[in-house]
């Protein structure tokens, strides 16, 4: 499936939600961050597939082909680490159909 990342989180009225620096939030920085977060019950195989997965969005934040494995890691790392806000509308991009 194919995917760009590069797009403005909203909040719940729509509205951008700034990072700490008064920046749009953009999901392709926050699934980044979630990706090369490491995780208590990463090995070291699984930490090389999310670093490898963080740079192919790092290198075409605006399309990248994502395997169905990708898509479940990438809602696996965004779940656990993310703010309940950002966890749905990252979910509903990566659930909805691609146009």
């Amino acid at each position: 499936m194919n995917r760009g990342f590069h797009w403005n989180i909203l909040d719940l009225k729509d509205k951008q939600i700034l990072d700490e620096d008064k920046n749009p939030l953009l999901a392709e920085n926050v699934v980044m961050g979630c990706l090369i977060t490491p995780l208590q019950d990463d090995d070291g195989p699984k930490k090389a597939k999310k670093f490898k997965l963080a740079q192919r969005i790092n290198a075409t934040p605006e399309s990248v082909e994502l395997s169905a494995e990708e898509i479940t890691l990438i809602k696996d790392v965004v779940g656990k680490l993310g703010h309940p806000i950002v966890v749905g509308r990252i979910f509903e991009f990566l659930e909805e159909d691609p146009k």
